[in-house]
């Protein structure tokens, strides 16, 4: 993921934390340290999103948000040698291994139909190398490995959440030169599986020297820390 991807998405958690905390956030421009100054209803805040992961992590991070991302990363070369090829948006869910090998044999069997013909909502299985790809006519391109959206919640997301805080504790100083109120959004994107966590809504945790934190498990609960 870019940079730039990256940003719309702390921006896409940042904007619903204010909605579920029923507050008028509006975020300024993207920057760095913190992520976002916030106007909420004439007060401004620094904010800076962080996201955390299920899971085993080295100082690489996350090993499962790793191995999303290289699946990912296969799956969206393959929808733009079909798109090349076959304009139409499609959404495609990969059951079994991907692998380069694999998807490029799923996208052979894809390009042997012709989508620009078919009707939104129109339905086709293909196979390859042991995979299987479901295949819908969309108005919005999806391709994703159906592993990668399906697996346990993990309700003990503390010890991460309490990681995250200290992670960004060392640079409290250099965000105050920008606001004196100061938060964090740490977030769980419960879309991915990667993101499966939850947390208790009475959990309470020490977050000095942030003035507050938020858990957000996107994309439809936040817990004030």
């Amino acid at each position: 993921m870019t940079r730039a991807q990256q940003k719309v998405r702390e921006r896409l958690f940042a904007e619903r934390a204010g909605g579920l905390l029923g507050q008028s956030w509006t975020l300024g421009g993207d920057r760095e340290n913190p992520d976002f100054l916030v106007d909420c209803e004439g007060h401004i805040f620094g904010l800076e999103v962080v996201q955390i992961f299920a899971g085993r992590a080295s100082r690489k991070g996350s090993a499962i948000r790793q191995q999303e991302a290289a699946r990912h990363e296969i799956l969206q070369r393959a929808r733009r040698r079909v798109g090349e090829l076959r304009p139409g948006e499609l959404r495609v869910q990969v059951v079994g291994a991907v692998t380069d090998e694999i998807v490029d044999q799923l996208a052979d069997g894809i390009l042997e139909y012709d989508i620009e013909k078919m009707s939104p909502g129109t339905r086709f299985t293909v196979t390859g190398g042991g995979a299987k790809a479901y295949v819908t006519r969309a108005f919005v391109s999806d391709w994703f490995a159906v592993a990668d959206r399906v697996g346990w919640v993990g309700r003990d997301p503390v010890p991460a959440i309490e990681a995250a805080l200290l992670s960004k504790k060392d640079k409290h100083t250099a965000y105050r030169a920008v606001a004196e109120d100061i938060r964090v959004l740490i977030v769980a994107d419960r879309t991915q599986n990667s993101g499966k966590l939850v947390l208790e809504a009475d959990t309470r945790l020490d977050v000095k020297p942030f003035r507050a934190a938020y858990f957000l498990s996107y994309p439809d609960s936040l817990v004030v820390l």
